[in-house]
């Protein structure tokens, strides 16, 4: 949403958006979907509303569908003033009480909404296998099983009972991060993993397997695995709407960059996280798209993508 801010206005007085970007992003460029939070500071839920009404006015207005918009609420309504806050993931899972995650989610849900956000980027549904990771808080711990039934639970809190139809109070969930994102070889975040045929089935695959048939949603990591990005080989995200985190995985170089660029365009993901502009201008959603034409229209391609997919070793659902 930072595209859109009026920054330094924002940085004096409080977050406004700039009506100027809102006319190049969603007017030009038609962009359908902005997220996060602006300036990475939780805003009252009267601003978020107001701001959220501004976008989706421009939206219909020059598009004439809504824009997507989400945040990340994953253990509390984190980024909405005076929100209720919950226990991180792990400590949920250390409960095995199915109840109290699908309650603190119905909670999250309510409150997100009440701000006028549609979407969350929750559960976290990580296998946490490895104490060096950075984000081993975030999931329900290292098992499959509590992983699924506490994602399944969670999913049920931010949507409701019905898994066709999102109610008034509820919010869309996003199961994150598709997969094997919390057992980095390196132990740093964003970094790729190396896991057998078997444990990616079994393991792995497991907690989404069972949120995916209650949610619409699959938020695919950005790591590699194998030496192959991640989402090069997701077969899942055929029946489900697929969103990409942020392709740019550490010391990502210019071959790298466009070998993202060409899987991202061939697995057909239906909505690119890019990362901070100010810092990335070449991830902006529209230079993205540009990237791609330009990748997939080069006389000799960096990587020979149709053979890289059939090496792959990940799991279809």
């Amino acid at each position: 949403i930072d595209v859109v801010s009026d920054l330094e206005t924002s940085r004096k007085k409080g977050f406004c958006l700039s009506e100027a970007m809102l006319d190049t992003v969603i007017g030009k460029y038609k962009v359908g979907s902005l997220l996060n939070v602006p300036l990475g500071v939780a805003q009252k839920k009267e601003k978020w509303a107001e701001a959220i009404k501004q976008i989706q006015e421009k939206s219909m207005k020059e598009i004439g569908i809504p824009c997507i918009y989400g945040v990340d609420q994953i253990h509390g309504t984190t980024y909405t003033l005076d929100g209720t806050m919950f226990p991180q993931g792990i400590n949920m899972g250390a409960t095995f009480n199915r109840e109290l995650t699908r309650r603190g989610a119905k909670i999250s849900a309510y409150e997100t909404k009440a701000g006028c956000i549609p979407w969350t980027f929750a559960p976290v549904v990580d296998l946490g296998r490895d104490p060096r990771w950075a984000r081993m808080w975030e999931n329900y711990g290292e098992d499959c099983y509590v992983n699924a039934e506490m994602g399944v639970s969670a999913v049920k809190g931010f949507q409701g009972e019905d898994p066709n139809r999102i109610g008034e109070y509820n919010v869309a969930a996003c199961m994150k991060h598709y997969m094997g994102y919390g057992v980095p070889v390196s132990g740093k975040d964003r970094t790729p993993s190396s896991i057998s045929r078997s444990d990616m089935r079994e393991k792995h695959f497991a907690p989404f397997l069972a949120a995916v048939r209650r949610t619409f949603c699959l938020l695919a990591s950005r790591q590699g695995l194998h030496h192959l990005p991640i989402i090069s080989a997701a077969e899942i995200h055929r029946k489900q709407f697929l969103a990409a985190d942020d392709l740019r995985p550490r010391r990502t170089g210019r071959h790298e960059r466009h070998l993202l660029v060409v899987v991202a365009h061939n697995v057909r993901i239906d909505l690119k996280q890019p990362p901070v502009p100010h810092e990335h201008q070449a991830y902006h959603p529209v230079m993205l798209h540009r990237e791609a034409q330009q990748t997939l229209h080069c006389p000799c391609p960096p990587f020979p993508m149709r053979d890289a997919r059939r090496k792959s070793s990940l799991p279809s659902c």
